[in-house]
């Protein structure tokens, strides 16, 4: 798989929104951005031509955990995310093409395993800092425990600042992901009462349900 310096960094659009905005921003700073398809097929169709129209250069998406798929993809989309329950060796066949690759969110060794097993070109090591399903083990710990497991790329998502990015980078992971970080960009069209209560947190504000950590 051939790797590039935009991955170092790679950004989604964050909550599960399409924001086309925020992807061409993360494209032209260099880093691979990555758009959130959510769950309104016809949201994510209108934003995933208006990030066509807007960069010739690649960029990602990605499909929540049972999100209809698009039809089709533009030429410029490189890389797919998929999350563990969605990557099956049929889906991760149907998303792969020539110059594309399939990434799959994973939470645990158990995970991983079932990943690589479906054909995935990488893996994001999803830690339980992150917001949404997320497992029992850390960013960190999970990424070791990857990156020891296989020699494909293991990305590290969770808890990611300027201090812990290197740190991940030192440990191993072909690079780091933001999502909730990007929430007040300049480029983020989140909705202004959305953006007050992320500028109002001070990291005390979410609770893990059912796998999920969720904001209260």
């Amino acid at each position: 798989m051939d790797m590039h310096e935009r991955d170092l960094i790679i950004g989604v659009s964050p909550f599960e929104r399409p924001d086309p905005a925020l992807v061409v921003g993360l494209v032209r700073a260099g880093a691979l951005g990555v758009l959130d398809l959510g769950r309104d097929p016809a949201a994510a169709d209108a934003a995933l031509a208006e990030v066509a129209r807007w960069t010739d250069q690649g960029f990602g998406v990605r499909l929540p955990e049972g999100a209809t798929a698009p039809a089709s993809l533009p030429e410029q989309v490189d890389t797919v995310v998929l999350v563990t329950v969605d990557a099956t060796a049929a889906a991760v066949a149907a998303w792969a093409a020539p110059g594309r690759r399939v990434l799959v969110e994973v939470r645990s060794p158990e995970e991983a395993d079932a990943a690589l097993a479906a054909g995935a070109d990488g893996l994001i090591a999803k830690g339980a800092e992150s917001g949404g399903r997320i497992g029992d083990l850390t960013a960190s710990v999970l990424l070791q425990t990857l990156v020891a497991r296989t020699e494909r790329p293991v990305w590290c998502q969770g808890g990611i600042g300027r201090h812990t990015a290197a740190a991940a980078i030192a440990g191993g992971a072909a690079g780091v992901v933001l999502d909730a970080q990007l929430a007040l960009v300049r480029e983020s069209n989140l909705p202004a009462a959305i953006r007050h209560a992320v500028g109002a947190m001070d990291g005390s504000e979410t609770v893990v349900l059912g796998e999920h950590r969720v904001f209260t």
